[in-house]
């Protein structure tokens, strides 16, 4: 048996004082069968769970925590009104201010349903004036990834504003970062929205645009004929190195490749998609 549950004296002190402590090892190869993890709804480790005499539980962290927001952990359990318990029932009751969700939020997985639904929610409430506040650039930075989410949105509609207020490297990444994280069917089939057409000549939006649909079409080849990994590869080489060969001819050569697969095949989505890319490189390369 483990001298200690926690790998610090200080935290042991603190917790063997207050609380019965316990550790549970999960084996990944029968993680379906683990009650545990079952039971409190557990899919992101490591995880922290407070519990109290019935097993429901008071309050829970997620990740890793340094020994002072760790020891700080245990005080919320402790108060009624600050712990994990207390925050979803006011979230319940329609409860959304910043320091109450951003609490919540750093307890469950960030990319859950509820989490998004949280979210939604919290962003409904603000007018539009603050959506480009520290407290709400902070939400978007850690835990937005939707494209067509309220704050997004915005971001897109005020660029100048967020990088003068945020800086432009911060904001450069987070578009960058939506839109590959957006790539999730294997068509996108969709024009290229109005509000990232009306900021043209900003490179950095129009790079990660033409990337998200040249990802997706990658997908789509790649899905359909894995005898193309040469092809992929070459691909993903100019997807992570975008600026150096956008220009190259060899843009040229994969389109092609591409547009005969497709039409070998018949498959008019993927030749769509294969038209789309040509087209929105050829629109796009002189302003990137």
């Amino acid at each position: 048996m483990e001298k200690y549950i926690l790998p610090n004296d200080s935290i042991n002190t603190f917790y063997e004082d207050k609380f019965i402590l316990a550790k549970v090892h999960v084996n990944l190869k029968n993680i379906k069968k683990c009650k545990v993890l079952k039971d409190y709804e557990i899919n992101s480790f490591p995880h922290f769970l407070i519990l109290n005499f019935n097993g429901k539980i008071i309050h829970k962290a997620i990740g890793y925590h340094d020994i002072d927001s760790f020891i700080e952990l245990g005080n919320q359990a402790l108060s009624e009104n600050d712990n994990f318990m207390s925050w979803k029932k006011r979230i319940r009751n329609g409860e959304l201010d910043y320091g109450l969700i951003t609490n919540y939020l750093r307890s469950i997985n960030p990319h859950s349903l509820e989490a998004k639904e949280i979210l939604k929610g919290y962003y409904n409430t603000q007018p539009s004036d603050l959506l480009s506040s520290s407290q709400n650039w902070e939400l978007t930075c850690n835990y937005i990834t939707d494209q067509h989410s309220i704050p997004f949105c915005h971001l897109i509609n005020n660029i100048n504003l967020y990088k003068k207020k945020h800086g432009e490297f911060d904001v450069n990444t987070k578009l960058f970062d939506v839109y590959f994280d957006s790539i999730g069917g294997l068509y996108d089939l969709n024009p290229i929205d109005q509000k990232i057409q009306d900021n043209i000549n900003n490179s950095d939006i129009e790079m990660a645009k033409v990337a998200l649909t040249f990802k997706s079409l990658l997908l789509t080849i790649f899905s359909e004929n894995p005898d193309l990994g040469k092809f992929v590869r070459e691909a993903d080489c100019l997807v992570s190195k975008y600026y150096k060969y956008l220009n190259s001819g060899t843009i040229q050569i994969w389109t092609e490749k591409i547009t005969e697969y497709a039409e070998k095949n018949n498959d008019k989505k993927a030749l769509e998609l294969a038209q789309k890319w040509t087209s929105i490189i050829r629109q796009n390369k002189d302003s990137i």
